[in-house]
């Protein structure tokens, strides 16, 4: 398996940056392709553990999922993909 690294600076406080990127809540408003929901999920990046997706648009039903292999707000969380 291969690590991806992905860095960005963003102009809002990291606190702030990292609840988008780590609760329900915040990742229900970017994640997966534009113009899809996710009618089901378990999205909580904010400690380790499973996860998954439902992902609802143009006629398909995709789910992924994976593992949070890793947390340190504000900083980074870690995933893996499936």
């Amino acid at each position: 398996m291969s690590d991806l690294h992905l860095e960005r600076d963003f102009p809002i406080a990291p606190e702030r940056l990292f609840g988008l990127i780590s609760t329900s809540a915040g990742l229900v408003q970017w994640f997966g392709p534009e113009g899809f929901t996710l009618p089901e999920h378990a999205l909580d990046f904010r400690r380790p553990g499973p996860w998954f997706a439902v992902m609802t648009g143009e006629g398909r039903q995709l789910k992924v999922s994976g593992q949070v292999t890793h947390v340190r707000p504000p900083e980074s969380v870690g995933f893996t993909w499936a």
